[in-house]
């Protein structure tokens, strides 16, 4: 009885370690017929321009408090990036 279940598990296990070798050569050689029959687009920088981005600053009251400046800039990341909290 143990016997017969030793040589079930060996027979399990054997089956699976053949299966994940294969399987790992399989992914190896799809990897390797990929890169080599569709190989990545290049990638090209695009062209950078020579103006400045424009920043635009205003002056802040003396009065405004750090939650209400805080408060200032979570609205407009929001605004900018589409954003709701």
């Amino acid at each position: 009885m143990i016997g017969q279940s030793l040589v079930i598990a060996v027979v399990g296990m054997a089956t699976v370690f053949l299966f994940l070798v294969l399987l790992v050569f399989t992914t190896q050689l799809t990897g390797y017929l990929v890169q080599k029959y569709l190989p990545a687009p290049a990638v090209t920088a695009p062209p950078k321009s020579s103006a400045k981005p424009q920043v635009t600053t205003h002056p802040v009251p003396a009065n405004v408090s750090e939650k209400d400046k805080i408060a200032a800039v979570i609205a407009i990341a929001e605004h900018e990036f589409g954003l709701s909290v």
